[in-house]
């Protein structure tokens, strides 16, 4: 019944403000074509094609060992996933996880612990949102360190109540041919995914400026909002809004840790297995982690006084 009366509302409002329903959807297609669609749809077809490769998974299976025992897999697969998701950033390596398990080359319970530590962003964004922030080279690493640190730390933390059996599953992938079948059908599934986030960014930007409509806050309380629910959308708003400061840094780090609602959305329609409490719960203690892990290498470094700069 909530949910009825909540999109009846919602309904009402975008008749209402058909103008500014009209607006925000322009703004979301042009941010998607500029941003989202260069960055991830070439991601989905290259990691795709780079499935293909034998060479590219015996690599990262080389790691496997090590990888096992800290991380408790159950599956082979899950070292490949865990590196690629290294350099691929989210919901990329959610996409992989997603094809992973409707191969049977892990099962559910393999994916949902996968998803609560393998979410990192892709290092060239991570950089680029560095580099807006901050003109010391050192504040740049710890940034980026921060990040992945905090994911990988909470991965060793829940690893310990994880698979305590030890079960481990040889599993081999069937490496796919690259063909025009094969490339076709890539296109085709990709496509479809990248078209999914086009609406879920448009959605929740209506959602975001009807709220801004009808509460008058500050424009540092629009970009917590914002980056709670849409995170380019709000990189964006703060990029043109914002005055870069070391503050912002950290509230930026926090949810780009976080991922956002948007993501957790696009990453449950990927992998809708995926337990969504348990996933948030996890993101939400890795953001925690990489501000105190960004403090720690100003403390360990001596370089907290760059933070009073």
């Amino acid at each position: 019944m909530l949910s009825f009366i909540l999109t009846f509302v919602f309904m009402i409002l975008c008749i209402i403000h058909k103008d500014l329903i009209f607006s925000s959807t322009q703004f979301s297609i042009e941010i998607w074509i500029k941003s989202i669609f260069p960055a991830l749809f070439i991601s989905f077809i290259a990691f795709d094609l780079f499935k293909t490769s034998k060479s590219s998974k015996n690599i990262s299976f080389k790691f496997n060992n090590i990888l096992r025992k800290i991380f408790h897999f159950k599956y082979k697969e899950s070292s490949y996933l865990f590196i690629m998701s290294l350099f691929s950033g989210t919901p990329t390596s959610a996409k992989l996880v997603s094809d992973a398990l409707e191969n049977n080359l892990i099962d559910e319970c393999e994916a949902n612990h996968l998803l609560c530590f393998n979410t990192f962003q892709s290092p060239t964004y991570l950089l680029s949102l560095a580099y807006v922030y901050f003109s010391n080279v050192s504040l740049i690493l710890y940034f980026i360190i921060s990040h992945y640190l905090a994911n990988i730390i909470f991965g060793i933390f829940k690893s310990k109540v994880y698979n305590k059996e030890n079960i481990y599953f040889d599993i081999e992938s069937n490496y796919n041919e690259l063909n025009v079948n094969y490339f076709s059908n890539s296109l085709i599934k990709n496509t479809n995914v990248i078209l999914s986030i086009l609406g879920y960014t448009a959605i929740f930007n209506v959602f975001l400026n009807l709220v801004f409509y009808y509460l008058k806050l500050t424009n540092l309380n629009k970009s917590i909002f914002m980056l709670f629910f849409e995170q380019i959308l709000a990189i964006n708003y703060i990029n043109k809004n914002i005055t870069p400061s070391i503050y912002i840094s950290f509230i930026v780090l926090f949810f780009i840790t976080f991922l956002g609602l948007c993501t957790f959305i696009e990453i449950k329609t990927m992998v809708p297995k995926v337990k969504f409490k348990s996933f948030l719960l996890s993101r939400t203690i890795a953001s925690f982690f990489s501000i105190i892990i960004f403090i720690l290498l100003l403390l360990l470094s001596n370089n907290l006084y760059l933070l009073f700069q």
